[in-house]
C-alpha cells in the first residue's frame, strides 16, 4: 500500500513541507511512499517532536528556577565608587566568558559564511553579534581603566593575570 505525503500529512496534523523535508533527509524522493518509508517518516517525525518537547521541558525548569545573582547597590543608601567598579570588573570577566564560549560555538560549526539565493555570500550574523559584543565589552574595559587611573589605583606590572594593566 502506497501512501501519498499529503494524505500522511493530514493524518498527523502536521503540514507537508514537514513531511518533505523528512522524506528527503531519508533519501526517500518518490511522492509516494511503501509502507516501510512511510513508518520510517513517521518515527522520524516522533523522535524530533519528542526531543523538542523535552528540549522545551529543560528549559522551562532552567527558567524557573533561574536567580540572577547581582548585588543590590541600587538598594543602599550610599553606594561606594569602588563597588561600582567591582561590578563593573564582574561583568567585564563575566562577559569575556561569554565571549570565549560564543567563539567556540561559532568555531564548531566550521563554517563563517552562508550563501544567499541570489548567489553571494554572507557572513553568519552570530559573527556580527559577537563582533558587537567584543567593542561593547571593550569600551567597558576602557572605561574601568580610565575611573581606576582617576581613584589613582594603578595595576602591579607583575600581575599577569590582571586584564586591566
Amino acid at each position: 500500500m502506497n501512501v501519498s505525503q499529503r494524505k500522511l500529512a493530514k493524518s498527523m496534523g502536521i503540514n507537508e513541507k514537514t513531511i518533505r523535508d523528512v522524506k528527503k533527509s531519508l533519501g526517500i524522493e518518490s511522492k509516494t511512499m511503501s509502507e516501510e518509508e512511510m513508518l520510517r517518516v513517521i518515527e522520524r517525525i516522533t523522535q524530533t517532536v519528542d526531543l523538542k518537547a523535552d528540549a522545551r521541558k529543560k528549559l522551562e525548569k532552567r527558567s524557573a528556577t533561574f536567580e540572577p545573582d547581582v548585588r543590590r547597590i541600587d538598594k543602599q543608601d550610599q553606594s561606594s565608587v569602588m563597588d561600582m567598579l567591582q561590578d563593573c570588573k564582574e561583568q567585564y570577566v563575566h562577559n569575556e566568558g561569554l565571549i570565549k564560549r560564543f567563539q567556540y560555538e561559532i568555531s564548531l560549526q566550521d563554517i563563517t559564511m552562508h550563501g544567499n539565493s541570489n548567489g553571494t555570500l554572507s557572513p553568519l550574523p552570530q559573527i556580527s553579534m559577537m563582533e558587537k559584543f567584543q567593542k561593547i565589552n571593550i569600551s567597558l574595559r576602557n572605561q574601568i581603566v580610565q575611573l581606576e587611573q582617576e581613584l589613582g589605583i594603578n595595576a602591579k606590572p607583575q600581575d599577569e593575570d590582571n586584564p586591566f594593566i
